[in-house]
């Protein structure tokens, strides 16, 4: 993958890599310790290639994880609700506030 954001950056692309909730440990193919790694890994790779990275694991583990289940994932395993999009947005919109993007413009939600 960093072979990838390299070639994406020499070719002047933002690269924003977005990491994954901590879905239903409920379910038997969930692996609390695999998304902590993967969430870690997709971290480290974005220090390294100075890209941002959007924490939707500390995002969603704001909220207890029945309350994941039930009201942010509308099958209570990992595809998120209207909400959990939300939470999504909410955590990748930042990178559009505050970095420059290729062409100089910047977008802003201030006049």
């Amino acid at each position: 993958m960093g072979e990838l954001i390299k070639k994406f950056q020499q070719n002047n692309i933002d690269v924003i890599l977005v990491g994954f909730l901590q879905q239903n440990p409920s379910w038997d193919l969930e692996f609390e310790n695999s998304t902590m790694a993967y969430n870690a890994s997709i971290n480290n790779l974005a220090k390294k290639y100075n890209c941002y990275f959007a924490d939707i694991y500390k995002e969603f583990s704001k909220y207890n994880q029945v309350k994941i289940n039930q009201d942010l994932c509308g099958d209570f395993i990992h595809h998120p609700t209207s909400f959990g999009h939300l939470l999504y947005y909410k955590t990748i919109i930042p990178v559009f506030l505050e970095k420059e993007i290729n062409d100089g413009f910047v977008f802003s939600l201030v006049n």
